[in-house]
């Protein structure tokens, strides 16, 4: 009976191991949105699928080495079975998301908001975590045209070459018009960083549907802001929301120094 127990252990482990295989060959095949062949984005194929699939490839050698394994030494089988694990995690990465423009000296704690975000942005890019960027457009004669001067982001926060940009006409950076929401799931990502303004708007109706969605959202402290409105001031704005109303409902809200870990892996 315990020899049958342990076999059977072993084998559900390194059958485990077998979910990592469909998950990353359809990583491989749908991480670039549209997969034509005359529209292929061959940084980012490069960049990003050719790994996952270097990487599908070596789960599926591990699990050939796990089946044999599993008939002659059931202890080393289990043992995989926690490399699997491992190998999982490690294929899995927070994408770093900006909700941002119309930032300027008259949001709530801009100073400390703008070097906050400056330093998490580097942090992404150093340790290879998306940087993506939503903007928001209302229309022509409107305060939000995108052909007005203050359509583009912030000048310190600016994306870099090949870094992709969602618009959107809505609060939420996750509604069906930006596309924001398939991308993120065609990639496997769940765990999502999320900065910007206004605090009120935007990055409330962004945080709560993206809860709704599914993910898991981090906010970290002094990364968003907001500016006064007809019922409370900006300070009452950001702490309302920040410490009272997203944390241990939509949201983790954690430090900046916890931040900068989360995005070192």
């Amino acid at each position: 009976m315990k020899v049958l127990k342990k076999t059977l252990l072993s084998i559900s482990g390194t059958a485990y191991g077998f979910l990592c295989v469909p998950w990353a060959i359809l990583s491989y095949a749908f991480v670039v949105p549209d997969c034509t062949p005359d529209s292929y984005d061959w940084d980012e194929y490069t960049g990003v699928s050719l790994p996952l699939g270097i990487f599908s490839f070596l789960i599926f050698l591990t699990v050939a080495i796990g089946l044999v394994l599993a008939f002659r030494k059931k202890k080393d089988a289990r043992k995989l079975f926690y490399i699997f694990t491992a190998a999982g995690a490690i294929l899995s990465f927070a994408l770093f998301i900006i909700e941002f423009r119309r930032f300027n000296e008259k949001l709530y704690a801009f100073e400390k908001v703008r070097e906050n975000i400056k330093r998490l942005i580097a942090a992404a890019r150093e340790n290879g975590v998306e940087v993506a960027y939503v903007q928001h457009d209302d229309g022509p004669g409107t305060d939000l045209d995108r052909s007005a001067d203050n359509y583009e982001i912030y000048e310190d926060f600016a994306p870099m070459p090949g870094e992709k940009r969602f618009e959107k006409n809505v609060n939420s950076a996750f509604h069906p018009m930006t596309g924001l929401t398939e991308y993120l799931k065609s990639k496997g990502e769940k765990d999502i960083i999320t900065v910007g303004v206004s605090t009120d708007y935007c990055m409330d109706a962004t945080i709560k549907c993206g809860f709704e969605h599914g993910f898991n959202i981090y906010v970290p402290e002094y990364t968003n802001s907001t500016y006064d409105n007809p019922y409370f001031d900006k300070e009452t704005a950001y702490k309302y929301y920040n410490e009272f109303m997203w944390g241990g409902r939509y949201a983790k809200i954690i430090t900046v120094e916890q931040a900068v870990e989360l995005l070192k892996g």
